[in-house]
């Protein structure tokens, strides 16, 4: 016979196929594969105890603030290690929010806007933090703008892409041909993002990564746009 957890688990699982699934799967599948599972578990533990989707958000927003902090202060090689383990715990609890509001009936605007606010900040301190250790590395700040800069990029073409995406999660259809399951793929690698972090410990390539990311990113998201304007 299942324990409580586990049918809890069960339920938020069997809620998120059905309403959020498909758009993960066009838009975030490393957070799905790397982060999901647990956030899962980390919901059914917070539906346990009674807490609140909006209180995950801050336990993610506290945790986001920290990871800048973690990479000046640590040095580079555990500062590294730092950063890609609380960043991936970061978005373990990005889904798990969204899985309990889902999962209990709790979903509202004001938390839709708040964990949105949440993940900008995750990413933009993120990108900040790998630029960070890099420019430590190397004992060259332009790391670190050209960190920044990428960032600014990526959150440009976020913010893009939820100013013009008004089909509800559940009527969005998985990637289906080669160009649809290519653009996924380039979009859908936040949840691999933070373990560029380990990567600065042998030189500043990861902000090399990440530039290439935003500008692709921001490629992919207005080349759609301009088509629809012809």
């Amino acid at each position: 016979m299942e324990d409580r957890s586990s049918l809890m688990t069960r339920r938020i699982r069997a809620v998120y196929e059905q309403e959020q699934r498909n758009e993960d799967l066009h838009g975030n599948w490393a957070m799905t594969v790397l982060c999901r599972p647990l956030g899962f578990r980390v919901a059914a533990l917070a539906m346990r105890y009674d807490m609140t989707p909006t209180q995950i958000t801050y336990i993610s927003v506290l945790l986001s603030i920290l990871i800048p902090f973690l990479a000046w202060y640590l040095g580079v090689l555990a500062g590294a290690c730092a950063v890609a383990f609380v960043g991936w715990f970061v978005q373990v609890l990005d889904c798990a929010d969204g899985d309990l509001a889902r999962a209990t009936g709790q979903e509202t605007k004001h938390g839709a806007d708040f964990d949105m606010l949440g993940d900008i900040l995750f990413f933009a301190l993120l990108y900040v933090s790998i630029g960070i250790l890099s420019a430590v590395q190397t004992d060259n700040t332009l790391w670190l703008v050209l960190a920044m800069a990428a960032g600014w990029l990526r959150l440009y073409a976020r913010t893009i892409r939820d100013r013009c995406n008004d089909v509800p999660p559940a009527h969005i259809m998985p990637p289906s041909g080669f160009t649809e399951k290519l653009v996924a793929a380039a979009q859908g690698i936040d949840g691999l993002l933070p373990f560029l972090a380990v990567g600065a410990i042998m030189g500043p390539w990861p902000v090399l990564v990440l530039l290439a990311v935003s500008l692709a990113d921001i490629s992919l998201t207005i080349h759609p746009l301009l088509q629809r304007t012809n």
